[in-house]
């Protein structure tokens, strides 16, 4: 199955937005046009599950690989474009994602943000992974 994330607008013209999970685009818009919804935006939700290219911990400290970064960050966004709460989306990549140390960044974000943490704020806690100018894009 494919996760998907839409917007929507019923027959009354009322916004609506989710997650579907379906075969393919075209099997998530006869979905929603049943449930007499009019599809304005389908984002395939892509999530990377290769081992290889996620690093172990390497000397005490977590890294990732820059490519690992840039898919979060796009992943995350269009999650974000789509009208999915930040916090919806980053429990969304946690339940999708295998054992890995990106997964367990994602899992100290989430608690960060249950704590009532800024997301920025929460980044802050892993200068190994997200530098200053990441942060400081994402505080503006």
């Amino acid at each position: 199955m494919t996760q998907f994330i839409f917007k929507a607008r019923n027959n009354l013209g009322h916004k609506s937005s989710g997650i579907i999970n379906t075969i393919n685009k075209e099997t998530a818009i006869k979905i929603l046009s049943e449930r007499n919804l009019l599809v304005t935006k389908l984002i395939e939700v892509k999530l990377n599950h290769s081992k290889n290219i996620l690093n172990i911990f390497k000397g005490g400290k977590l890294h990732i690989k820059t490519e690992n970064l840039l898919t979060f960050t796009q992943e995350l966004g269009a999650m974000l474009n789509a009208g999915i709460s930040l916090k919806q989306a980053i429990d969304m990549m946690i339940a999708d994602m295998e054992v890995s140390p990106l997964r367990q960044i994602l899992l100290d974000l989430a608690n960060g943000l249950n704590s009532g943490n800024t997301f920025s704020d929460t980044l802050n806690n892993h200068p190994e992974i997200f530098s200053k100018l990441y942060i400081s894009m994402i505080q503006a």
